[in-house]
């Protein structure tokens, strides 16, 4: 997968572990299960050309989490509308910052 640019992001993880840098968009969602509102994180993935072809072949998308415990957590599709396609990682005017900062210049939060 391609690591996308979801629309309002607000920081980056992973960039001072060695990592490419992944832009995350910080809210609070309802969750059902419990009847509250929760923080929660999102991301934006693309398939590369060879998943895509997988996907449409009627290949599935496999989530793998590092460690030993299993968050919850919520896989869907989304229209284009909901991200920002920034191939140069600059930041659009629209997007949040952090501290007068934007976000994918704030201090990272690992």
């Amino acid at each position: 997968m391609i690591i996308g640019h979801i629309r309002g992001f607000t920081r980056t993880l992973g960039k001072s572990q060695g990592y490419q840098g992944l832009p995350i968009r910080d809210l609070e969602l309802y969750d059902p299960a419990t009847q509250r509102i929760r923080p929660a994180m999102q991301t934006l993935w693309h398939p590369s050309p060879d998943e895509l072809a997988l996907l449409l072949k009627g290949g599935g998308v496999k989530l793998t989490l590092l460690g030993n415990g299993h968050p919850p957590v919520m896989i869907e599709a989304i229209s284009k509308e909901e991200f920002d396609p920034i191939p140069d990682r600059s930041t659009p005017e629209d997007v949040e910052t952090t501290e007068g900062k934007p976000a994918e210049m704030a201090e990272e939060k690992d």
